[in-house]
């Protein structure tokens, strides 16, 4: 929310944001940078329509929401992959796929109703 805040309140200012590496599993603070002239931020995350555990402050620094409503059979397929691509076997891959992601999934999916817009891809 902090880096949301600094966004939409200090606009003529570069503001720098860590990144996150999937592949190392490691983050390197001011990484990347939204310049005083970008005039669109797009954001994205699973719990940004949440209302618990402080995500419910995000909201209200979004001008527009939009949900991507995923087909649950490829959603699935897509974490495994991911999974693998990162060192899982099949099996575990497709345990981690339907089983801490998937419960992860409906939390999210409880979320969709409280975006302006749902996509349906």
């Amino acid at each position: 929310t902090n880096l949301l805040e600094r966004i939409n309140k200090d606009i003529h200012t570069n503001i720098y944001f860590p990144v996150f590496y999937r592949e190392i599993e490691e983050s390197f603070s001011a990484d990347a940078v939204v310049s005083a002239q970008t005039k669109v931020v797009i954001t994205e995350g699973n719990y940004l329509l949440h209302n618990e555990g402080g995500w419910e402050k995000v909201k209200k620094e979004l001008v527009e929401t939009w949900y991507l409503q995923v087909d649950e059979n490829l959603r699935i397929e897509r974490l495994i992959e991911r999974h693998k691509k990162f060192g899982k076997d099949q099996k575990s891959a497709e345990f981690w796929a339907k089983g801490s992601d998937e419960s992860n999934a409906k939390l999210v999916d409880s979320t969709a109703a409280l975006a302006d817009v749902i996509v349906h891809l």
